[in-house]
């Protein structure tokens, strides 16, 4: 898994070095290895990549690091070890999560609370203050304890695809208060949830990138084509 990522954007820049280069030219870092991450940040320039990921065994949500204060430190380490080598950091988070009882009724997340959206733009201005030294987040809706699209898992007047737009711009507003990016994923599970997201894309009123897999869930070979390729309303 250490080297999987890294492999295929290698693969991909190797076959297209005659190209002109992507904007964003990233390897994606999973294992929390230190010394592991540091020979890939080493590595990075002479590969022409300009940003690096942290997500999956390093960092999945926004909480973590503000609960664990060595993941906090090394997260800060990683990003000034990388800024030398001219390197961007990103870190994975999925929301919502670890919403407190007092935002919850009958195990839904009242999303027409004020105060929930007061501790969401709380909790990423933490973050921000506590690994100073990222550049940016890198957002996905599913694989978390609330996907805001599912009606099950929220109140909300909103549609789900509002809900989406709502949650973006959210922390796309702290991010651009502290001077981060936003990139959002579209990964999914089903097709109603794929339709939420792109909708969702159209209504969010912020700056954000978006990423996609060439699948509209994971790495399988039997999904069609990414239908949101190209298409997420103007979005880089």
């Amino acid at each position: 898994m250490k080297y999987c990522a890294m492999l295929l954007l290698m693969s991909f820049l190797l076959h297209t070095a005659g190209a002109t280069p992507l904007a964003k030219r990233i390897w994606q870092l999973q294992d929390y290895d230190m010394s592991h991450i540091n020979r890939v940040i080493d590595l990075a320039p002479q590969y022409g990549i300009n940003e690096i990921q942290l997500s999956h065994r390093i960092i999945m949500d926004a909480h973590e690091p503000l609960n664990n204060s060595k993941l906090a430190e090394d997260i800060n380490t990683i990003c000034q070890h990388a800024h030398k080598k001219g390197l961007k950091v990103s870190v994975w988070t999925h929301e919502l999560a670890e919403v407190p009882s007092d935002f919850r009724t009958d195990d839904r997340v009242d999303m027409e609370n004020p105060k929930l959206w007061n501790w969401l733009e709380e909790k990423y201005a933490r973050l921000f203050e506590t690994c100073a030294n990222i550049d940016g987040i890198v957002l996905t809706f599913h694989e978390t304890e609330v996907p805001v699209y599912h009606d099950s898992k929220v109140i909300s007047r909103l549609t789900p695809a509002e809900r989406v737009a709502r949650l973006i711009d959210v922390i796309a507003g702290v991010c651009k208060s502290h001077g981060k990016y936003l990139v959002v994923r579209s990964f999914c599970y089903e097709p109603s949830e794929l339709q939420f997201i792109k909708d969702g894309f159209a209504l969010a009123k912020s700056d954000f990138t978006v990423m996609t897999k060439c699948q509209p869930h994971d790495w399988q070979p039997f999904y069609p084509n990414n239908p949101l390729i190209g298409n997420v309303s103007g979005h880089p």
